[in-house]
């Protein structure tokens, strides 16, 4: 089992639960933005610290970036981070605030747990 959180960039108008049922049948979303998969990498080395690594795939499922009891597709169109977690993760808060920073702050995305059904607006992205 795992613990998913959904990243994506931009404004929609849909709810967050239509939007990521969309991004997991590969849909586009009017108003999420495409993101750019060098900055994606680089926010996630920078924030943790080098932690990261990026596994190598399949033409069909893309390569994955891995860290520390977290893993996500970075297959182009990469529309959102879909990040699949351990469920231990939660005995970790520094790993979710790190998840959070990297996402939110760093690439201005939105984030949705589906666990709980809860949203967080973007904030605005460090210079």
């Amino acid at each position: 089992m795992s613990l998913d959180l959904i990243f994506w960039r931009g404004v929609t108008s849909e709810s967050p639960g239509d939007v990521i049922k969309r991004f997991s049948r590969d849909e586009a979303v009017e108003g999420a933005e495409l993101l750019d998969r060098a900055q994606v990498v680089d926010a996630f080395g920078e924030v943790f610290e080098g932690q990261i690594r990026i596994r190598t795939g399949s033409a069909d499922v893309g390569d994955c970036l891995q860290g520390p009891m977290w893993e996500f597709s970075v297959r182009e169109p990469l529309r959102c981070l879909w990040v699949r977690c351990a469920w231990r993760i939660v005995e970790h808060p520094e790993l979710l605030k790190k998840l959070d920073v990297a996402g939110r702050s760093r690439l201005g995305c939105q984030l949705y747990d589906p666990q709980s059904s809860k949203f967080y607006p973007a904030r605005p992205r460090d210079a």
